[in-house]
């Protein structure tokens, strides 16, 4: 079963990006795997869960899938801090 919450608005400053780090900091907390998408112009998302290593792919191949593409090439890996 897969749970899919989209956070938006056009107007900045509003804490989107908070509430998505939170609601997917307890998520992971309750044993789900979880995925944030931050496809902001200017993404933020990684200053609160720090990527160990950048995707080589963007987040375009999602949106408009490829042929042959990998879609797990464009999925960064964090972990939570004191959690995993």
């Amino acid at each position: 079963m897969a749970l899919i919450t989209t956070v938006f608005s056009t107007k900045g400053g509003c804490g989107k990006t908070t509430t998505t780090a939170n609601l997917g900091g307890i998520l992971a907390s309750l044993g789900y795997q979880v995925l944030l998408i931050d496809a902001d112009p200017q993404p933020t998302l990684s200053s609160y869960f720090p990527i160990k290593e950048a995707a080589p792919r963007g987040i375009t191949p999602l949106i408009r899938p490829e042929s042959g593409v990998d879609i797990a090439s464009c999925i960064s890996e964090t972990t939570i801090p004191g959690l995993f």
